[in-house]
């Protein structure tokens, strides 16, 4: 009947993104088929010590030396991601994934640009006032890096 409905859930988490299905909440929909479901995950900029987003990893240059990046964001986002044409009954629980693909997060960003990040006590960081340019790919790449599933 073309009505809107709008759920929120207000958590402050930390998500381990190799945790294969961490979970962030519980929703009831009423029963119905559905043109489109949508799932917004935000991000809030923080006053404190607890970013919003914070991914640590390393990188192997050509040589075979390792070194840690970390990547600090500390700003507003919002991921929208969409599911079409769902059904929704009583006699199903669904399971909605937001998937992030964390190879997309680096698309754009060349070995030679890691090669030539400015590091700090041996550590790649990569935030709004460090290493600039490296954030100002990544953060255009959190717009790709996500999509959506529904499983019964």
């Amino acid at each position: 009947n073309n009505a809107e409905i709008e759920y929120e859930l207000k958590n402050v988490n930390n998500v381990n993104l190799f945790n294969l299905s961490p979970v962030l909440g519980a929703i009831t929909i009423p029963d119905g088929t559905y043109d489109e479901v949508e799932l917004k995950l935000k991000l809030k900029k923080s006053t404190t010590a607890d970013l919003p987003l914070t991914l640590k990893g390393s990188y192997t240059n050509a040589a075979g030396i390792k070194t840690p990046v970390e990547f600090y964001f500390n700003d507003e986002f919002e991921m929208e991601v969409e599911a079409e044409d769902l059904v929704v009954s009583g006699d199903t629980d669904y399971l909605a994934l937001i998937n992030v693909q964390l190879n997309k997060f680096l698309t754009n960003v060349s070995s030679s640009d890691l090669d030539q990040a400015v590091k700090t006590n041996g550590v790649i960081i990569i935030s709004a006032t460090s290493n600039a340019n490296l954030f100002s790919k990544l953060k255009a790449n959190l717009n790709v890096f996500g999509d959506c599933d529904f499983e019964d």
